[in-house]
């Protein structure tokens, strides 16, 4: 798949300056709809941007997949995946007796309907894994936020995962580490089923992008994301891109006003 976060510079920051808002709520992603804020996803279907456009949250606009090739950027997009189906069992996100296929054991169900994973090459689908330095990318457009949080679900056969925060020079503003978890271990001691909750607060500069690596798949190996929170604090200013694109759109609407004034005067004489 072609390299297309040079189109979304300009597809997002376009949305987040004037408003195409295709996101649902404030701030909170669950997936349960697709970025136009309306439509449920289809089971296994790509999350694909270009088609789909990004989703948005305020001034905020962001995307979702995976870097396969080791060069920064999206090349493959990520899958929705659906919690309610039983017949929906994904390789790598399996649950045990009494959660069921893709389960959530959360007491209020958090998680929802739909989560996103990488792609099943048992399915036909493209390679991803995440193990395999294949790595998992939310970029950000527009307003850059310094707080995000997300869930990675169903660590319970000893995987554990790297979650970076990185600013617009791409450099490690932060990183998370998900806890060491047992391989086989009884319930309530993993995450079966459950999410493992990363959060990033107060960083010094926005947030370009966060970058989730797979560190060690023990007898494991899936990735499932859900409920990312994008909300970005108030203060925050638009990435030098989004400024100059602002600054242009003012100067091309105070021309259009000038041109249009000095059209009423030549009428009016």
């Amino acid at each position: 798949m072609a390299r297309c976060i040079s189109v979304f510079s300009v597809l997002t920051i376009g949305a987040a300056l004037f408003g195409t808002s295709q996101t649902a709520g404030a701030g909170l992603v669950s997936f349960e709809l697709l970025p136009d804020g309306t439509t449920v996803p289809t089971d296994n279907a790509a999350l694909d941007h270009s088609v789909l456009g990004p989703y948005v949250t305020g001034g905020t606009s962001f995307v979702l997949g995976f870097d396969t090739d080791s060069v920064f950027g999206i090349d493959e997009w990520a899958r929705y995946e659906s919690r309610s189906d039983p017949g929906s069992t994904i390789w790598g996100y399996l649950t045990g007796p009494g959660a069921g296929p893709d389960g959530d054991l959360t007491p209020t169900g958090v998680g929802g309907d739909w989560l996103l994973r990488q792609t099943n090459s048992n399915r036909g689908e493209p390679l991803v894994n995440i193990f395999q330095g294949h790595e998992f990318l939310v970029e950000y457009s527009g307003v850059l936020p310094i707080s995000a949080s997300g869930e990675i679900w169903d660590l319970d056969n000893g995987e554990s995962f790297r979650i970076d925060a990185l600013n617009s020079s791409l450099d490690v503003m932060a990183s998370i580490t998900t806890p060491p978890v047992p391989r086989n271990a009884l319930p309530g001691v993993t995450f079966e089923a459950l999410p493992f909750t990363f959060s990033f607060s107060g960083l010094p500069e926005g947030i370009k992008a966060l970058r989730v690596s797979g560190l060690d798949r023990g007898v494991g190996g899936g990735f499932a994301f859900d409920n990312f929170n994008a909300t970005q604090p108030a203060g925050v200013v638009p990435e030098p891109s989004s400024l100059a694109l602002m600054g242009l759109g003012i100067a091309g609407l105070a021309g259009r006003r000038l041109r249009r004034r000095r059209a009423d005067a030549d009428q009016a004489a």
